[in-house]
């Protein structure tokens, strides 16, 4: 399938040389795989004078990895052999390749006395996370938003990203820039076969009945979950690996994860691309749209020609983020407004318990030793729980109203069809080996005791646990998971057995297996 994208080269065509200017502001808004790195390594920096240079922005070590192994490829002074094999943490301690700089937001909050003006460009990859991502300190975040809201008189800055409401919400706002120039490649998501489960547990059953050697990628909201899904599938026998945050192994190479599984929290989401044939599953587990997008676009697909992917997303309840609005947002939102009514209260409050204020909303500023809001966090505070409210209201009229808003973050709204929700997965082993049980009954006469074993085979059973022994319900089990046998009723009349003594089950129920 063609998807309607467009590279991002093609897209700016010569502006980047006739339009920006010097203080000038640039926001890309690009899907995976129209050719950003491409344009940066290749037009910006080409583009450069003697005396010019560029700083390259990662919000991930994965990321710098992969622009550095570009920008040393570009210099060819390494074979690509040569690149594979290099040693990693003596990458990471290099930094400058020829007139760029690269380096990690991490990183630059640190280099208290760089002079970004002394860069004509300044590139923001995955800019989004700016705004987004909770595992940077305060300072850093502080540091981030000057990047959004200061002026740079002296250098453009270029922020790209596949999610940019947030970031352009606050651009518009700011407005210290002279021009503000943006560029869209385009959204094409069609490539995404699309299916909603609500139990987890049928979502993993799915995996447990894949026998092809197709891979799977999960994202997770926690690690708890993470953890969860591993020991399930392991026990299953099932070749999978959850990797997070504190995961010290590196399990993408080459674009690639050996595991038929990988399960990944949202650490993995950005600047890192699965560029595989055979991962040709996706399980996104998210209560936001940045994070939705960031992790459908881990998977890379050629825009020329892409293969069908299918996409499992939750259907979530209102509980889901009933229990985010009481356990985490109200409270924080509370400790907002002590800040705010006294300052003095709530520095004596916490004095000894820094534990209990949560890091993404308030700091310790070191030189005043006083309590200073974050306005990252709370942006993003207000933000979630605006959405988390909106998602309750939503689930009152509609029990697949989150199904709905995932769809709408593709633009694939007209996509939604109930038939497409998965549930009551059943074990193919199971299955299989109750197909031979079944087998081996054909022809027999079952009376009582034998449809009690019959039925406990089966073993279907309601939201009560109560065991199901009606023949339509078990007939309509059988029919559903494709076992070509179905099961008919009969009164027994005969008065003798065929050895001639008298028939015990006259007139009594039996079964018979067709």
């Amino acid at each position: 399938m063609k998807l309607n994208l467009q590279y991002i080269s093609n897209v700016i065509e010569d502006e980047y040389l006739e339009k920006w200017g010097l203080g000038d502001t640039v926001l890309i808004s690009s899907q995976t795989g129209t050719g950003k790195t491409s344009f940066v390594v290749n037009q910006l920096l080409d583009s450069l004078k003697p005396n010019e240079h560029m700083i390259y922005l990662c919000n991930r070590r994965k990321l710098s990895r992969d622009i550095k192994k570009s920008l040393l490829k570009k210099e060819g002074k390494l074979t690509e052999n040569q690149i594979k094999k290099l040693d990693l943490q003596e990458l990471d301690k290099q930094t400058v390749f020829g007139k760029v700089k690269v380096t990690t937001y991490q990183a630059l909050a640190k280099q208290i006395g760089l002079n970004l003006d002394l860069y004509k460009y300044i590139i923001l990859d995955e800019a989004h996370f700016i705004l987004t991502d909770s595992s940077f300190n305060n300072k850093t975040h502080l540091m981030l938003y000057k990047l959004l809201l200061e002026e740079y008189p002296q250098s453009i800055r270029v922020f790209i990203t596949a999610t940019p409401d947030e970031i352009e919400g606050i651009i518009n706002k700011a407005k210290y820039y002279k021009q503000l120039h943006t560029y869209e490649t385009g959204r094409d998501y069609r490539y995404l076969d699309v299916s909603y489960f609500k139990k987890d547990c049928d979502m993993l059953q799915l995996i447990k009945n894949d026998e092809s050697d197709d891979k799977w990628l999960i994202f997770v909201t926690s690690k708890t979950k993470g953890d969860k899904f591993e020991k399930e599938l392991l026990e299953s026998g099932i070749d999978v690996k959850f990797v997070h945050a504190k995961s010290t192994e590196d399990v993408i190479e080459d674009e690639k994860f050996p595991q038929k599984v990988l399960i990944a929290t949202k650490f993995l989401d950005n600047g890192i691309n699965i560029n595989d044939d055979s991962v040709k599953n996706l399980v996104v587990l998210a209560y936001d749209k940045t994070t939705f997008i960031q992790e459908v676009g881990r998977i890379r697909v050629d825009i020329h020609d892409a293969r069908q992917v299918k996409l499992y997303i939750p259907t979530f309840k209102a509980s889901v983020f009933n229990t985010k609005i009481n356990t985490n947002y109200i409270p924080n939102l509370r400790k907002v407004e002590l800040y705010r009514d006294s300052k003095k209260y709530f520095k004596s409050k916490y004095h000894l318990d820094h534990n209990k204020v949560p890091v993404e909303l308030f700091y310790l500023d070191e030189e005043t030793n006083e309590w200073q809001q974050n306005p990252v966090g709370l942006r993003r505070l207000k933000l979630d729980y605006g959405f988390a409210t909106e998602m309750v209201k939503a689930f009152k009229d509609d029990s697949f109203a989150y199904v709905k808003v995932q769809l709408s973050w593709l633009e694939l709204d007209c996509t939604f069809d109930e038939s497409k929700l998965i549930e009551k997965v059943v074990d193919v082993e199971v299955v299989n080996e109750l197909e031979m049980y079944l087998n081996g009954l054909i022809g027999k006469f079952l009376f009582s005791n034998e449809r009690k074993v019959l039925i406990e085979k089966v073993g279907l059973r309601d939201n009560k646990n109560r065991i199901q022994k009606g023949l339509k319900t078990i007939n309509s089990y059988l029919s559903e998971n494709n076992i070509n046998y179905s099961i008919s009723s009969y009164v027994d009349k005969r008065r003798k057995l065929e050895d001639g003594s008298e028939n015990p089950n006259r007139d009594k129920t039996y079964w018979v297996i067709n």
